[in-house]
């Protein structure tokens, strides 16, 4: 199962609910995180959903296929570092992040596949284990299928954000 793409495991699923049972994976192929989405899960195996909704809690062993679009607002805390962890598998190929923050192994996780095309991070700083910066050079590293990147971080200075 290591080698198949999602569509195969999506025609598996449908086919047996043994596989399910048997693979345990949760296919998502977009999942989008605002504040102001309803508990949103179609047959299209997209998911909206606000940032405290139960299932996020209740997620594990989720492979994200094509999108992950999450925009923290202001009062909520960081809710990436909670899902990274629910992630077994990704494969994206757009992430959107607003006013978040990641570790290097968390964009690590989210950008290994090396199918990311379009990345915006706005707001987004993402910091190494010595708590610096990851250089820019670094994070382009990481997106050898890019064709639009934007980013732009977010710096602290003293007690001010600029």
């Amino acid at each position: 199962m290591d080698n198949s793409n999602s569509e195969h495991l999506k025609k598996l699923y449908q086919t047996c609910k043994y596989f399910f049972n048997k693979i345990g994976i949760i296919i998502i192929d977009n999942i989008k995180i605002r504040k102001h989405y309803k508990k949103f899960l179609n047959v299209d195996y997209n998911l909206n959903v606000a940032p405290y909704d139960p299932i996020l809690e209740n997620l594990s062993n989720v492979w994200i296929v094509n999108e992950i679009d999450c925009f923290r607002e202001y009062e909520d805390n960081l809710f990436i570092p909670t899902l990274i962890p629910k992630i077994s598998k990704c494969t994206v190929k757009k992430i959107t992040i607003i006013d978040d923050d990641l570790w290097v192994d968390e964009f690590k996780l989210l950008t290994k596949c090396g199918n990311v095309e379009i990345l915006k991070m706005v707001g987004v700083n993402i910091f190494d284990p010595k708590c610096t910066l990851m250089p820019l050079e670094d994070v382009i590293s990481f997106l050898p299928n890019a064709y639009h990147i934007q980013l732009s971080f977010r710096l602290l200075m003293g007690a001010w954000e600029v």
